[in-house]
């Protein structure tokens, strides 16, 4: 009798034990989910401030303040994913990961490493450059594995909300106030300022503008018929920090990202065009009030249009008169930096198009940090890779630096992840509008059908400006994408009756 009540109590002891330690897990994944993205935020600002006390001196140990940052954020990240994997492995739902969407991510690894070992990638080159790839895969798994419900992450998306409105409002004092604005925020390099255009506390103007447009995605895809003017408003306000940045590349693809939503949200088409007719009547006004914004915009088209005219490596015909503002000293008519890339990168490209040129190689911020002078790799020609006097070293595509670094195998397993991550809740957005309102309503609540229509829409714009921007490896975007995703599917997964591709409640029609 004692023996079996000795392992009563062992037996009960191992389990508070084992419970303490998933309920610990789960808590440091949720601090860790929350330093990541609310850090993302602030990264940029901290960095420039730290950047300013330390110019001449090291912090700690010969380390600047770029280091010891992307140190911790990396420390953070690994933190983050050590974590949920305790948390899977505490509540048992390993199954819960062993999808089609879990299936292409381990194809986008192979994809990976095989492109490194075929480019000859060194060790730690390799693992610097997959962990840059995959970052926002960690926030997505961790999301997952928490499996939270709606009250458990509303928290922490109201913060996440709250400060892009501060942000709004930071970067309309920027635009309308001026240059004493950015110095009072300590912010001393006035490019920005002299150009009108916003970047509120982030380390770029485009980084406002992908930021704003993401969760101007949100907001919409919320059924807001019964708070129409607290919806209305925030959607507004996102609206004007998208204008604010002057990102063209953020605007052409909210505008995509708001037409995708139609289609999955068909019975709420006067509430899209509203969207749209918000957005654009936003920008218009707010471009005329910023001095310089129309004619910016004009000298991006005609720097478009001039690359096209004169490739990277040709010369024109003609040289364009040296009194003109959009020519060069050379005699070369101003081209759009993005297009040169493109043209070299693609012929690069074609060169070796199954694996690439290998990982960290090309352009990214982990060939930059591995090796400042990259471009001038003999493997990209002759005379290296043509950085055509740009300020910059580092190439601002996304879909270009993966491309040349692993090819077609590469890119095309990216996609696939991608789009496995998109599938199932664009399907179910799909058949949501088109099952007749009941039953159904009760047992879809109204986040997660938002959500379902999120996630393609999110995709689409994270695809587009991913063609403009390192926005899919980026510091703050990354995370705010694919913890957005991650919720989607970690509140599936969070009630196993609504994981499957059971329809919802038609939205009423209002067209």
């Amino acid at each position: 009798m004692s023996t079996a009540v000795g392992r009563e109590h062992a037996l009960g002891a191992e389990r508070a034990g084992l419970a303490w330690l998933g309920r610990m897990a789960a808590t440091a994944c949720y601090a860790m989910l929350a330093l990541v993205v609310i850090g993302a935020l602030f990264e940029g600002w901290l960095l420039i401030l730290l950047n300013q006390y330390f110019a001449d001196a090291p912090i700690v140990g010969g380390a600047g303040p770029d280091t010891i940052v992307r140190g911790l954020r990396n420390a953070a990240y690994i933190a983050l994913g050590v974590s949920a994997m305790v948390v899977v492995a505490r509540k048992g739902t390993l199954r819960q990961f062993l999808k089609p969407v879990d299936m292409a991510f381990a194809a986008l690894l192979g994809a990976l490493l095989l492109a490194a070992l075929a480019g000859e990638s060194s060790l730690t080159l390799t693992a610097h450059g997959i962990f840059v790839y995959i970052r926002g895969a960690i926030v997505f798994y961790a999301v997952r594995a928490l499996a939270p419900t709606w009250t458990s992450a509303r928290v922490l998306v109201l913060i996440v909300l709250s400060i892009l409105i501060v942000f709004v409002g930071v970067a309309f004092a920027q635009v309308y106030l001026g240059a004493p604005v950015y110095n009072l925020l300590g912010l001393t390099d006035l490019t920005w300022a002299n150009q009108h255009r916003a970047q509120a506390l982030l380390s770029h103007p485009n980084h406002l503008g992908h930021v704003a447009g993401l969760a101007l995605l949100g907001v919409l895809a919320v059924d807001g018929s019964q708070r129409p003017r607290r919806w209305w408003l925030l959607f507004g306000v996102l609206a004007l920090g998208l204008a604010l940045s002057q990102s063209r590349e953020s605007l052409v693809a909210a505008i995509v990202g708001i037409v995708g939503l139609a289609v999955v949200y068909a019975g709420r088409r006067r509430t899209v065009i509203l969207a749209l007719a918000m957005v654009v009547g936003i920008t218009a006004v707010t471009w005329t009030l910023q001095p310089g914004s129309w004619e910016a915009l004009a000298q991006k088209i005609r720097g478009v249009i001039s690359a096209v005219e004169v490739p990277s490596g040709q010369v024109p015909a003609q040289p364009c008169d040296p009194g003109l503002e959009e020519c060069t000293p050379q005699g070369i008519p101003s081209r759009s930096i993005r297009v040169l890339y493109y043209q070299q990168g693609v012929a690069l490209w074609l060169k070796s198009p199954l694996l690439g040129y290998g990982v960290g190689q090309f352009g990214g911020g982990v060939a930059s940090q591995h090796n400042p002078e990259w471009y001038k790799n003999a493997r990209f020609g002759p005379d290296g890779f043509d950085l055509h006097n740009f300020e910059a070293t580092q190439v601002d595509s996304f879909w270009l630096h993966l491309l040349v670094e692993t090819g077609a195998v590469g890119s095309a397993a990216y996609l696939l992840w991608l789009g496995s991550i998109g599938l199932l809740p664009a399907r179910r957005a799909w058949r949501s509008w088109k099952q007749p309102a009941g039953e159904a309503r009760r047992q879809l609540p109204d986040i997660p059908r938002a959500l379902d229509r999120y996630v393609p829409a999110a995709l689409l714009f994270a695809c587009l400006i991913a063609g403009l921007s390192p926005a899919l490896e980026d510091p703050v975007f990354g995370p705010l994408l694919f913890g957005g995703l991650g919720l989607a599917w970690g509140m599936r997964a969070s009630d196993p009756a609504r994981d499957g591709d059971q329809p919802a409640a038609r939205p009423a029609a209002d067209t």
